[in-house]
């Protein structure tokens, strides 16, 4: 456990679904101690998400990973001074219930900070835990659709669309561990004992798309969805299938590499009409370069393509699927995917790659609900073995099956 620059922060996992476990994950990379507190007998709400394999859930093993795991039902009489006790010695505490349930239950912030002056929470809701929409339940998709990323993403005679993963839930996990970091340097500086992240799902997408709100306050445009190339045709991109049936995309964000691409597909001469002065005037011309592009792709393989766009020192690459990626010699000389001794699945690995204190997977998702909660209680929180053994008949916390053995008979 002492390893990775966060070996000394402890984090307190609360969330279910992936947006503020997420983010407890993401430190648990790095070496942070994290507790994932789960429903004694069910767990948390990942392990029944997706397919199962031979050691166990596979979604979970990801999501999972890392963290160490504490049945605890923190709803229960006896489990208030476990929680106690615990949020006395951690650093974080994340939490994505709706607004209102933790002080229902008697653990808002103000009972927190009264354990723990210095505790940073973040808190993951749909809509935030103030303003209009506090009591709506929220979830990824709908934050999606809220934040407008899905009007932004189609065809312009079909129907909005969502990304293929979970973008909003995933996305807020990045921003609530950006969230946590600034608070721990904040503590640290001694600017700010413990805060409380008030993080809403959509206000992560609605800070990353960034244009939308500004051309439309300043100059009137409401930008639409615009199949593969850009809303507002800010640079040359689009998606089109070669003659061998891969599908690549390419972009072309600046004025030199976007006359290298017409060169590409025109010739010399086309790229150097006086209509192509500036990347501004050569997106007025958007839909004749998209007919050119489709028709010059159509007309080679993928191999051909990306050499003369690699020649030409412009961006263009084939759609990966999972088994290209697996395949990819890039990606298995930077280590992107590992696997774990006696697991059947591979997983990402660690981003960023730090080169001073790189983080590691220390393990993947614990496979028994509760295989933490002895040790935790024991050794982190000092509960002598009676104590341990009333919690546990009480219902208050479970042990998992690789830690019962270790409990005393009596």
């Amino acid at each position: 456990m002492n390893d990775g620059p966060l070996h000394n922060i402890r984090v307190v996992d609360l969330g279910h679904d992936y947006s503020a476990p997420f983010a407890a994950t993401l430190l648990a990379d790095f070496g942070a101690d994290v507790i994932a507190v789960e429903r004694p007998g069910k767990g948390d709400i990942m392990r029944d998400v997706g397919p199962s394999g031979p050691t166990g859930p596979i979604v979970w093993k990801s999501a999972g990973r890392g963290k160490r795991s504490l049945a605890l039902d923190w709803k229960h009489a006896k489990s208030k001074p476990v929680l106690e006790k615990l949020v006395k010695v951690s650093d974080v505490l994340v939490e994505s219930y709706r607004p209102g349930v933790l002080e229902r239950n008697g653990l808002g912030p103000s009972v927190l900070h009264s354990w723990n002056p210095d505790l940073v929470i973040l808190r993951v809701s749909g809509y935030g835990q103030t303003g209009a929409y506090g009591d709506r339940a929220g979830f990824g998709k709908a934050a999606e659709a809220y934040s407008g990323a899905c009007d932004l993403s189609g065809f312009p005679d079909g129907p909005p669309v969502h990304p293929g993963f979970p973008m909003a839930d995933m996305t807020t996990g990045l921003m609530g561990a950006y969230g946590i970091m600034l608070a721990l340097r904040a503590r640290d500086k001694g600017l700010a004992r413990g805060q409380v992240i008030d993080l809403a799902l959509y206000e992560t997408l609605l800070r990353l798309i960034d244009f939308h709100v500004p051309v439309r306050t300043a100059l009137g445009l409401v930008p639409k969805r615009n199949a593969n190339r850009h809303p507002l045709s800010l640079a040359l991109s689009g998606m089109y299938r070669s003659r061998d049936g891969k599908w690549i995309t390419y972009s072309a964000g600046s004025h030199a590499v976007a006359r290298r691409v017409l060169e590409i597909i025109g010739g010399k001469t086309f790229a150097d009409e006086a209509r192509f002065g500036s990347l501004r005037e050569i997106c007025r011309h958007d839909d004749e370069i998209h007919k050119r592009m489709t028709a010059w792709m159509g007309e080679r393989d993928a191999a051909d393509v990306l050499r003369q766009f690699h020649d030409a020192r412009a961006v263009a690459e084939f759609i990966h699927d999972v088994n290209d990626i697996l395949a990819d010699p890039n990606i298995a000389a930077r280590g992107n995917v590992v696997r774990f001794e006696g697991e059947s699945c591979q997983v990402i690995n660690v981003v960023p790659r730090m080169d001073k204190t790189p983080g590691r997977i220390r393990w993947l998702g614990r496979r028994q609900v509760g295989e933490d909660t002895v040790q935790i209680l024991t050794d982190v929180l000092g509960f002598d073995q009676p104590a341990v053994r009333d919690l546990i008949d009480s219902g208050a916390v479970e042990a998992g099956a690789v830690a019962s053995p270790s409990l005393p008979d009596d």
